[in-house]
């Protein structure tokens, strides 16, 4: 990120997404590259972006916590 000059980076592809847990899935549907779930990485946090319904499902099944993300 920063020899592009960004200051943050949004995943929301599902391989994307697994690749930074370490395996994590944040899919609901298989029929598309996006998941339910997105990655906010920034210089000094990550952030999980999802909406209500699916935020306890991905934090207690991915267990986002303990990799640091909020």
């Amino acid at each position: 990120m920063e020899q592009k000059g960004l200051s943050g980076l949004l995943l929301k592809r599902q391989a994307n997404f697994s690749w930074m847990t370490g395996g994590g899935l944040n899919l609901v549907g298989i029929t598309t590259e996006l998941g339910a779930a997105s990655l906010l990485i920034t210089k000094d946090a990550k952030f999980v972006i999802c909406n209500n319904i699916e935020a306890p499902r991905m934090e207690e099944e991915e267990n986002l916590n303990s990799q640091g993300l909020r």
